[in-house]
């Protein structure tokens, strides 16, 4: 019963973001002179009912599920890790170097040792905020968001200066055939990725669920001190999370090279970048590993659809960044409390309905 209980009001707290986002984006709609129903009845059937519409909007979703992940896994248990996109950036970065530099091998190993440097490089980024937050006690915040600045503008320079690939823009040299992903459909680089981005969600459900670390980043979560003082090794278990985060960050990098661009593009994440649209996903998914890949499929449906909508309606792209910006509003309001009047009386009804009460409880009278 508070099981179900909690899955009522979780759902709850989701939707009504959501229903509030979209409710501010039908304003500027009228605005602009269309009319909001419309408009995202053929968003919808664009983004989620059509064969190719579907195929891009898991495209832009698959890097937002794994940052997504790497956010999740690190607001859980207690740390704010904002440093996402500089991991990313850095394993996409050596995702490239490994794809244009080797040669001769075959296309399986060639992408496997691709998309496991990125994973390397995102974790030796990680370890960095890790080790000056567990060892020295400073504000992984900071840290990390310096961090992000340094990765971008670092990677910049690389395709600017010793790996320009003579594009007339920054970005390096293609990779090679045998470490570009397979494409399930010639008209969209729908690759493998949504399937790696898949079994990292369930990864995480099984380290959440069925391990020890997942115990211990759920005690930190709620209290970092109290886990401390029960012998769970912080400090250790800090690194851990952050190597965990940087480690499906970078693998978010290396695939988006792999599969979609073939080249490390500088500014590939684009504006606000993948690792904020994962932030904001973890957010409202609740750093629920299912949750987030729902959350994520509703951004690349947003960012899919907002391309089409400027196309055939003549609505604005920024609509879309309006209705993101509006989500990071209403996700910072917990709307159902978990002891509030509503949930006892929604406790009391479901007790009614399974016929194993009479009575409300008493509680419900005190508030």
């Amino acid at each position: 019963m508070q099981r179900l209980k909690r899955l009522i009001i979780g759902v709850v707290n989701i939707l009504m973001p959501i229903v509030f986002a979209l409710a501010v984006g039908a304003i500027f709609i009228l605005i602009s002179g269309k009319n909001p129903v419309s408009v995202y009845v053929f968003l919808i059937k664009q983004a989620l009912f059509s064969e190719i519409g579907l195929l891009n909007t898991l495209v832009s979703a698959t890097p937002i599920i794994m940052t997504g992940l790497g956010i999740a896994i690190s607001f859980k248990s207690g740390l704010y890790n904002m440093g996402i996109e500089g991991q990313m950036y850095a394993g996409a970065f050596f995702a490239a170097y490994l794809g244009f530099t080797l040669s001769g091998l075959p296309s399986v190993i060639h992408i496997s040792i691709c998309i496991l440097g990125g994973m390397l490089m995102g974790m030796l980024y990680s370890l960095v905020p890790a080790v000056l937050k567990a060892k020295f006690h400073v504000d992984e915040m900071v840290s990390t968001m310096m961090l992000n600045y340094v990765a971008i503008i670092f990677t910049k320079y690389l395709t600017n200066g010793p790996f320009y690939g003579f594009t007339g823009f920054p970005a390096t040299v293609f990779i090679n055939d045998a470490a570009k992903l397979p494409r399930f459909n010639p008209k969209v680089p729908f690759t493998p990725a949504f399937m790696i981005a898949i079994v990292l969600v369930l990864i995480f459900m099984v380290i959440y669920k069925k391990t020890k670390l997942g115990y211990e980043i759920e005690a930190m979560g709620k209290q970092v001190y109290f886990s401390d003082s029960v012998g769970i090794r912080v400090e250790k278990r800090i690194i851990v999370i952050f190597l965990i985060a940087g480690a499906v960050s970078g693998i978010a990098g290396a695939t988006e090279v792999l599969g979609v661009h073939y080249r490390f593009i500088s500014g590939f994440s684009a504006n606000p970048g993948l690792g904020w649209d994962g932030m904001l996903v973890a957010l409202l998914a609740s750093n629920n590993p299912i949750g987030v890949v729902f959350a994520a499929i509703l951004f690349g449906a947003l960012k899919y659809g907002g391309t089409t909508l400027q196309t055939f309606m003549g609505v604005s792209n920024d609509t879309i960044g309006i209705i993101q910006a509006a989500l990071i509003l209403f996700l910072s309001v917990r709307y159902i409390k978990t002891d509030s009047v509503f949930a006892l009386r929604l406790e009391s009804l479901l007790t009614r309905l399974s016929g194993k009460g009479g009575a409300p409880k008493e509680e419900g009278a005190n508030e």
